[in-house]
């Protein structure tokens, strides 16, 4: 199967995916990052739950989590953990690209994308109260004065803490922020990244669950979230 790494601080695997395929002599694992073959090694099982990476380099131990009914939901060697990429995933989550494919990431099928060079604007086609936007900036500001140039006619009530985490292969500043405009109040989490000439700063929008629109959406995206030279 196909799984993506989703936990560890090794940096040297961040936004790797694991491929495992039966080969002449078993199973082989497969590590890549993008094109490039990070680690390739044979699986040596010990018991039906855990097995022994055979390579080059030291033996790893492997772990296998399963579900209640026999599937494997994930992996772990060492800190990182992988989760198996399912046909549900693929069913549920489909590959966007920007015109010239400088950005990608992968995001749910029931929403709807426009690109406008490598800014983006979309929307949830089940609720029109649920929207997302994605922006390139040049210069580099607080993620509140990113918020006031997106939504000048918004009125800030509320700021949470500003938080900082690892996603895939970059490391995201996330701000929520609860916002009013013509008697209607919003939420909204802001998520940017560093580059050396440019941020790429994303903004989930809705007026029904926060939450339950970030953990749908923000997730995917920001952990497949690629941007080419």
């Amino acid at each position: 199967g196909e799984y993506r790494r989703t936990e560890g601080k090794d940096w040297v695997y961040l936004g790797t995916r694991l491929y495992i395929t039966r080969g002449a002599n078993g199973l082989e694992g497969e590590i890549r990052k993008g094109e490039q073959v990070i680690e390739r090694f044979a699986l040596d099982f010990v018991t039906q739950k855990t097995a022994v990476s055979r390579n080059f380099s030291l033996p790893r131990s492997i772990h296998f989590k399963f579900l209640s009914g026999g599937e494997i939901s994930d992996l772990y060697i060492g800190d990182r953990k992988y989760s198996r990429i399912t046909e549900e995933y693929h069913k549920k989550y489909g590959l966007l690209n920007s015109s010239e494919n400088e950005i990608s990431f992968h995001f749910p099928r029931d929403w709807n994308i426009i690109w406008e060079d490598l800014n983006f604007e979309g929307s949830n086609s089940s609720s029109e109260n649920e929207t997302i936007r994605g922006r390139v900036f040049e210069a580099e500001k607080e993620p509140e004065a990113y918020f006031q140039e997106l939504f000048p006619d918004h009125q800030v009530i509320h700021t949470g803490q500003h938080l900082s985490e690892i996603h895939g292969n970059y490391h995201w500043q996330e701000l929520a922020i609860v916002s009013s405009n013509e008697g209607s109040s919003y939420q909204h989490l802001l998520c940017v990244t560093k580059r050396e000439q440019a941020n790429y700063l994303i903004v989930l929008t809705t007026q029904e669950n926060l939450t339950r629109s970030t953990i749908a959406v923000i997730p995917t995206l920001l952990g497949t979230f690629a941007w080419r030279e």
